[in-house]
């Protein structure tokens, strides 16, 4: 899973090897259900996501982000 997160960046950006090594010790990794969500509204989120496989969809309601 992580040559897919380094392919993943390198596709956007090349970074260095030593700069990969030190971006893999953050990385963790989660298998999540169909149908589950994930984020919450009006809950705050400092990650970042790769999507490794299927799909991940979102929705904005408003401009405000409001349902």
């Amino acid at each position: 899973m992580h040559k897919k997160v380094r392919h993943i960046i390198n596709t956007i950006h090349p970074i260095s090897k030593q700069s990969f090594i030190e971006i893999e010790k953050l990385l963790s990794f989660e298998f999540i259900k169909k149908g589950t969500h994930f984020l919450e509204k009006n809950k705050k989120n400092n990650h970042e996501y790769f999507i490794l496989s299927g799909i991940c969809k979102s929705f904005l309601f408003s401009p405000e982000g409001c349902l």
